[in-house]
């Protein structure tokens, strides 16, 4: 049992997240004049807008009489929103429905302790309408029905790829060991490869996908005279990401000889880089095959050399999308002297 955590907690643990995600966000309450509090009131000082963890922006009112923080976040903010409320100003009028529980505590500096509670309906005589219970309901209905269960879904699907990834990478191990070399062979001569155009450019594309994916999330349902600009820059990443690959993947090679592996890389800025792999600081060697290489007879090489992250987790270099992968990755165990 320890072993299988060992190898493969990671796996489960993003299953179960995704499975807890849903369980826990299904069928949200529904908000309404009676299960909210109405606050009537005026303005004791200038609204405030900030960033929560830097991820979630709101903007918040003070109201004579009252000691608590009342905000528009998440399901109660958009752009058209905050620009409605920024017009209000301390003395103005505004009357709104709030939850009835709060969703922090703060202990300022100086001052006493306050509640912040979220908005769900709101008006102004001096702005009009600046929110509705039925938007409020629809964007927190399609978030926990329909948002939540398909980032679960995500990451139930990552969970259960890397479960599988690892189950391969096993079989891949071995299999290196049983190789033939074929026409490649054990010598000191000079191998250089170039990838698969396609299939460097996926490979390196998993976060622009994420990020075009919950770019288009934060702006549904897409309309163009409200567009979310933060979703709207994590689109243009995404998109920038995917082109900036794609631009320079003729500048990218790898070089094997007998001093070890070249890998020229491309920065962000256009620079050209290169990485060498000594053969005497190779701890592993394996190699993956995705749907989209298998058509090409392509593969991708990944070789431990000792880097971890911030986290302690291996950082393997890549070979991307080169033919003759298997027979690639054998000689590169054999000069490493990793044949068991």
């Amino acid at each position: 049992m320890k072993a299988i955590v060992k190898d493969y907690g990671g796996s489960l643990f993003l299953i179960v997240l995704g499975i807890a995600m849903i369980i826990i966000t299904r069928n949200p309450e529904s908000y309404s004049p009676e299960n909210t509090d109405f606050i009537d009131g005026v303005l004791s000082e200038d609204p405030k807008e900030g960033v929560h963890d830097e991820s979630e922006d709101y903007i918040g009112v003070w109201v004579k009489g009252y000691d608590n923080f009342y905000e528009f976040s998440s399901c109660s903010y958009n752009d058209r929103i905050a620009a409605d409320v920024k017009q209000l100003r301390a003395g103005d009028q505004i009357s709104f429905y709030a939850k009835k529980d709060n969703s922090s505590i703060t202990f300022p500096w100086k001052g006493k302790k306050y509640k912040t509670y979220g908005i769900c309906d709101a008006s102004s005589p001096k702005v009009g309408k600046i929110i509705k219970f039925e938007q409020f309901n629809r964007c927190n209905d399609f978030q926990s029905n329909v948002v939540i269960p398909i980032l679960s879904g995500i990451l139930m699907l990552m969970g259960v790829f890397q479960f599988i990834r690892q189950q391969k990478d096993r079989v891949n191990k071995n299999e290196i060991s049983s190789l033939q070399m074929g026409r490649l062979k054990n010598t000191d001569e000079i191998i250089k490869l170039r990838p698969d155009r396609l299939t460097f450019v996926l490979r390196n594309s998993y976060f622009s996908f994420f990020l075009i994916g919950f770019g288009l999330f934060f702006n549904y349902p897409f309309d163009l005279n409200d567009i979310h600009t933060i979703g709207a820059i994590m689109i243009l990443c995404g998109l920038y990401m995917l082109f900036h690959y794609r631009l320079i993947h003729d500048k990218i090679n790898y070089m094997i000889d007998s001093s070890g592996i070249h890998i020229t890389k491309i920065s962000v800025l256009f620079q050209s880089e290169m990485n060498v792999i000594r053969y005497n600081s190779i701890k592993e060697v394996i190699y993956r095959q995705a749907f989209y290489e298998s058509g090409k007879n392509v593969g991708t090489i990944l070789i431990d050399n000792g880097d971890t992250n911030s986290d302690g987790e291996k950082v393997y270099s890549r070979i991307i999308g080169v033919e003759n992968y298997k027979e690639i990755a054998r000689l590169i165990l054999e000069r490493a002297d990793l044949n068991q």
